[in-house]
């Protein structure tokens, strides 16, 4: 298990907001009771739709992922490398992973976007959100499942009047990540205001950003090479990250890797040339010399992605306190891209007798008794396996709201959804047809043919040349290329009933109530190509799932105030709820929350929070297909080494994951700076029965030290010799985070400070100390804070200056860096170090047009001004990115539009 950075962002009561139209009307995620002035203890971000706006932020995604809460989340710039969900943004709240964070659109639940069940926010229409809440703590007792880092709760704008028409595009500096998008929103009421209906319809298109980039970052060529140097004591380093490191164990058109002939490159047309090598060489890499970084040259680095939504609302009053409400929506999302191009790192082996060596190799080979040589090959003109992922989500929800026993408030809601995902690899290389089409000879009657032909001449094997960029023919390719194909079916079904009111008053005020019922089931069918299910493909090869589950659960909260207006006590209020879930597959599992909020005067207040939390495995955890793969591993009984089938496959005894999460924080907002506000949060979450794999010889060991639950999933024969070592999910692993969260913000009118200014200005400041992230399988106990994967500092400080109709913003935003492996030791890696990346990012707004019932704004927003690149970070010498997602990678960016409201 891999853990991200971790931070969190503002820790904003949602009751100060200044979104909100009223106080008393707030209703605030961290807690099921929407009292007026009632502030749970829980520390929660709320953001605008102007916060959205300023940054120019083209989806929720972008925008919160500039939060110090969010890192390590699925962007489409992190998933350059991945055939599956490319393209997509799944967040990361806390850093923890993308499944303990909870998706919710005002207040329920989403229907999953992937078999994992996790949500890409892509399918909501940003430009109906009127506000976003996180919930920056445990929240399972308020929400269920998965709300383990928290929630983020997509608040949707249910009043609109009018039109509104919002068209923008941009580009970056180097002239790639072209994108622009439309969107439209219309509301209006009818029956004489007893109806209302919302819909809203937009489009965007990114191009993602090139492979072949002219940021000079890219062109320095990042890579990590093993030190042929380096022995134990002798000073070198064993590591070294170095500028222009290519591979040294393939070449575009074909290398010869080893023996006499060793560094003989073919061109095109059967020529030749010696290879020329460079420093540090190594087993796949070295520094300089001839040849290609695929991490630099042949990596784009975002995806482009392209994406719509409809969406449409109606509400209507039947009775003075009963409404009803129905909602539609579908979203669409699209990315195609070259993933990566066809390699054999030194693993071909060439016969002499192949007709389509050039003679003067053949050559060679004879007058040095060779009979074959290993070759290596890296081959962009054989394949480039072209991602294509289309996502097609639909929901229906309708439901009812109302008022009963006076003021008590209720509603009721079912749901249903469904999302169709395809995921297709063109060009992706068929194992065994390749290996067959290389081996080329002549038959009898000076043809070429394959090898195998020779005694199967029925089996339809195309000959291939491979010396010599360009050399493979069509009809080759077509042979020893196919398709992957993925097609999944995730749906689901839910319903919810909740009630809320203040059942009595006790002597410090009235005691809030809150309780509901939900039900949910989820269901998964996902289907897969004849080839993949054989694992024939050289990547991918995804297998079948089907399964589904149902959960029954019912919760109840409560406010009870216990002081007010008290020596040393203003007031104080206890905040606690408890949640019985039921699931099918894992029977019945307790989450609760108990918290206090103690306000010692007006201007200061504390708060505490204690829960348990937990996340539910699943579909693919628990159903995921039987997958066989062999491992060589040492039997701790026997004392012998052999191999062994090692297949995977899920495993439907697993249980909830439980985490049990502390926060505690002072606010402080002084009656003598009015719009000054200040907090500081400690956070502390420990996760236990983590889902997760191990490998085959730790389920040996593990067993043989006494994991009675492991060894059932050792066969051995009559002899007692392992056969078989099933690899499935098991509840094994734990995971820890700290750490402590600071924000500041104050605004004022400047006149507050020089009477003839006019104007209102506000800063604010936030930013997250990560104290520890610490992954724990049993044997390995790692903490990753302060590697530059999770780094200890993130921060942002923002200013905006509103004057009339122009509206101007500068945000400043830290990533910070760290080690790159706190692990290492003095002689591990020539540097340790990772820096950190200081971006600013700026806009304008100026309002055209404002009159009643018309608007019309212009805006321009430049992000990472500066320019400023990202630092090293390579994970392989020539293979993989050459430095990390969570930094800005574009470069500076420009962006401009217009939005129009009538």
């Amino acid at each position: 298990m891999s853990a991200s950075a971790l931070a969190l962002g503002v820790a904003v009561e949602a009751a100060d907001a200044q979104t909100a139209e009223s106080v008393d009307e707030v209703v605030v995620t961290a807690s099921r009771i929407s009292r007026g002035g009632f502030e749970a203890p829980t520390p929660t971000t709320v953001s605008s739709r102007e916060d959205i706006q300023k940054t120019g932020a083209a989806n929720v995604a972008d925008y919160l992922n500039t939060l110090p809460a969010f890192s390590g989340g699925v962007t489409p710039q992190q998933s350059v490398r991945s055939t599956q969900n490319a393209g997509g943004n799944f967040l990361n709240l806390r850093g923890i992973g993308t499944n303990r964070t909870l998706i919710l659109v005002d207040g329920r639940r989403h229907v999953p976007t992937a078999a994992s069940g996790l949500i890409d926010t892509n399918v909501v229409p940003s430009s109906l959100v009127e506000r976003i809440e996180v919930v920056t703590g445990g929240a399972s007792a308020a929400w269920g499942s998965d709300a383990v880092a928290g929630v983020v709760n997509i608040i949707l704008k249910k009043d609109l009047e009018g039109i509104e028409l919002n068209l923008e595009g941009g580009q970056t500096k180097y002239k790639d990540g072209e994108n622009y998008k439309i969107s439209s929103a219309y509301g209006r009421s009818f029956a004489g205001g007893k109806g209302h209906i919302t819909a809203a319809l937009e489009y965007s298109n990114n191009e993602g950003l090139d492979t072949d980039s002219k940021r000079e970052w890219v062109q320095r060529r990042y890579g990590l090479v093993l030190n042929p140097l380096y022995a134990v004591g002798n000073g070198q380093d064993r590591l070294l990250i170095a500028d222009n490191v290519v591979l040294s164990t393939a070449a575009l058109g074909g290398l010869i890797t080893s023996g006499p002939l060793r560094g003989l490159q073919f061109l095109p047309n059967g020529q030749t040339r010696q290879y020329q090598y460079g420093t540090y060489v190594g087993t796949t890499a070295m520094v300089g010399g001839d040849g290609v970084n695929i991490g630099a040259e042949q990596t784009p680095l975002s995806t482009p992605l392209k994406q719509g939504s409809v969406y449409a609302r109606a509400t209507y009053d039947l009775a003075d306190n009963l409404q009803a409400f129905l909602e539609v929506s579908y979203a669409y999302s699209r990315t195609k891209f070259p993933l990566s191009a066809h390699r054999d790192l030194a693993a071909i082996t060439i016969r002499r007798d192949n007709p389509y060596l050039p003679a003067s190799v053949v050559a060679l080979m004879t007058a040095n008794n060779l009979q074959t040589f290993t070759m290596g090959r890296l081959s962009p003109d054989t394949g480039m396996n072209i991602t294509d992922n289309k996502n097609g989500t639909e929901r229906y929800i309708g439901g009812f709201t109302g008022k009963v026993f006076g003021d008590w408030t209720w509603n009721a809601h079912y749901e249903h959804g469904q999302t169709r995902y395809s995921n297709r690899v063109f060009e992706n290389r068929i194992n065994a047809n390749y290996t067959l089409a290389i081996d080329a000879v002549r038959n009898a009657a000076g043809q070429i043919v394959c090898r195998s032909t020779l005694t199967a001449p029925t089996n339809g094997c195309v000959p291939m040349n491979i010396f010599g960029e360009g050399s493979p023919s069509a009809e080759a390719l077509a042979y020893v290329r196919g398709t992957q194909v993925l097609l999944a079916h995730v749906k689901e079904d839910a319903a919810a009933a909740n009630i809320e009111g203040e059942p009595f008053e006790n002597w410090a005020g009235k005691v809030s109530l809150a309780a509901g019922i939900e039900w949910r089931r989820e269901a998964v069918d996902q289907e897969v190509d004849p080839l993949s299910l054989a694992s024939a493909f050289a990547i991918g090869n995804p297998k079948p799932l089907n399964g589904s589950f149902n959960v029954t659960e019912g919760y109840v909260e409560t406010v009870v105030p216990l002081l007010k207006d008290a020596p040393l006590a203003k007031s104080l209020d206890f905040n606690g709820a408890v949640r019985v879930t039921h699931y099918s597959t894992s029977g019945t599992v307790t989450s609760w929350k108990a918290g206090l909020t103690y306000d010692v005067t007006d201007d200061l207040r504390l708060r505490v929070t204690r829960s348990r939390d937990i996340r539910a495995p699943n579909i693919g955890e628990l159903y995921s297909s039987y997958v066989l793969t062999f491992s060589q591993v040492n039997d701790p009984v026997k004392g012998t080494n052999l191999r062994v089938g090692a297949p995977s496959q899920g495993n439907t005894d697993l249980v909830p994951e439980r985490a049990d999460t502390t926060t505690f924080g002072v606010v402080y907002q002084p009656g003598w700076a009015p719009g000054l506000r200040a907090s500081v949060d400690f956070y502390d979450i420990q996760v236990k029965d983590v889902i997760s794999t191990v490998s085959a010889q730790e389920i040996l060991n593990r067993c043989f030290a006494g994991n009675a639950d492991l060894c059932a999933f050792i066969e051995r024969d009559a002899a007692g010799v392992v056969q078989t070592v099933t690899r499935k999910q098991v509840n094994l692993a734990e995971l820890a985070t700290s750490g402590v969260d600071f924000e500041l913000s104050y605004a004022r009118d400047v006149s507050d400070f020089v009477p003839s200014w006019q104007g209102r200005a506000s800063l604010r400041v936030l930013a997250t100390y990560v104290r520890e992230m610490i992954t724990d399988d049993g044997i390995v106990r790692l903490d990753r804070a302060g590697d530059a994967t999770d780094p200890h500092w993130k921060g942002q400080v923002t200013g905006s200056y509103d004057y009339g109709r122009l509206s101007t913003y500068l945000q400043a935003q830290y990533i910070g860096g760290g080690a790159y492996d706190g692990t290492y030791g003095e002689f591990d890696i020539n540097d340790n170090s990772v820096p950190s990346q200081f971006l600013l990012h700026a806009s304008a707004a100026y309002t055209v047009l404002d009159e009643p019932g018309k608007r019309v704004q212009v805006f321009a927003t430049v992000r990472n001004l500066l320019d400023q690149k990202p630092p090293p970070y390579p994970t392989s010498g020539a293979l993989n990115a050459i430095t990390l997602t969570t930094f800005n990678l574009a470069g500076r960016e420009y962006k401009a539009g217009v939005r129009m409201k009538f």
